[in-house]
């Protein structure tokens, strides 16, 4: 422990004694925590801390924090651009949630400069420490032999002066981040005459990093409304790629397509039937509510179909599916894996 504080302090040294004032002060960190299971003194423990850590290891930035009782998500945006997100689990009590998030600021800083090749202050014992440019290796403690030129500038040229250095971007992973199951249902007034669909619906739900999210579901439905003389089934799927939006991720919206076979028979003779597949182009938007770790997301839900379907009966339309309809949809999601919602 001795061995890594001291290096830690002499990197910080170092810089210093070479004149290297790219780093933030703490004015140069906004901070926002939302998060009722810390008391008022602990939150200004935390932010005086992050701040004081930040400053440390970064040029500036907005760090925000949202806890959902004893777990949270912690945010950084550094100046640089790009957003860098880590989640904090479920701690015992809130003496241990205040230790994992300061834990996950530096992991959140750490990713920022991993993205955005610069040399982060602290230094695990055994690690290479590079001079800054034009500094006597010797001061540093490091064997010239050792040496490296920092990636992407020439030595002794004006911090982030070479046009080749990475910007920081926020990422985009192809692997789920989050994986969920969910379970919903669907009401629909499919036209003015009182005709509609209502039934269930079950689905997996994958989300990706920046708020993108997949959700692939299975939907059946029956008809209502129209001749107690026929019975009308929905059977079929939709997918949608969607974001969630906001601090804590509350407002989602989402677009898609769906399949639909819809089955239409007499309601006395299943021999009847007959059945023809719908494919409509789907748009949502809803608001979402996060209990205990389970998510509630409800809100409208607007379908294109083409072409629209008339369901006729001894020569009269008793049930239809019109080119535009409109209904309601409530999902409960439980994460089965990944970060909190």
């Amino acid at each position: 422990m001795r061995g890594r504080q001291g290096a830690e302090a002499a990197l910080v040294l170092g810089m210093l004694a070479t004149g290297r004032s790219s780093w933030a002060k703490t004015g140069d960190i906004a901070t926002r925590v939302d998060c009722p299971a810390l008391s008022s003194d602990a939150r200004a423990e935390f932010e005086a801390r992050a701040q004081v850590d930040l400053s440390l290891r970064s040029r500036g930035g907005d760090l925000s924090v949202v806890c959902d009782g004893l777990q949270a998500r912690v945010r950084w945006q550094p100046r640089g651009g790009g957003i860098y997100e880590r989640p904090v689990p479920r701690a015992p009590d809130a003496a241990i949630l205040l230790d994992t998030l300061l834990v996950a600021v530096a992991d959140v800083v750490g990713d920022a400069n991993a993205a955005e090749k610069v040399l982060p202050t602290e230094v695990d014992a055994g690690t290479e420490i590079r001079a800054a440019p034009g500094a006597d290796p010797a001061k540093n403690g490091q064997d010239p032999e050792r040496r490296q030129p920092s990636e992407g500038r020439a030595a002794g040229s004006p911090e982030g002066a070479s046009p080749d250095r990475a910007e920081p971007r926020s990422r985009f992973v192809v692997i789920p981040k989050t994986f969920g199951a969910l379970l919903g249902a669907y009401a629909g007034l499919l036209t003015t005459h009182g005709t509609g669909a209502v039934g269930p619906h079950v689905g997996v739900l994958a989300g990706f990093g920046s708020g993108i999210v997949g959700t692939l579901v299975g939907e059946y439905g029956t008809g209502f409304g129209g001749s107690s003389d026929i019975q009308v089934e929905t059977l079929g799927g939709a997918l949608l790629v969607g974001k969630w939006w906001g601090e804590t991720r509350a407002w989602e919206t989402a677009v898609g397509a769906s399949l639909t076979n819809v089955k239409a028979s007499a309601s006395n003779d299943p021999s009847t039937a007959e059945s023809k597949t719908l494919v409509s182009a789907v748009a949502r938007a809803r608001y979402a509510l996060v209990l205990d770790g389970w998510r509630y997301a409800i809100g409208p839900d607007v379908r294109l179909t083409n072409p629209y379907l008339d369901v006729t009966f001894d020569g009269s339309v008793v049930w239809n599916i019109p080119a535009l309809t409109a209904g309601l949809t409530l999902d409960i999601t439980a994460r089965i894996y990944g970060s909190a919602w």
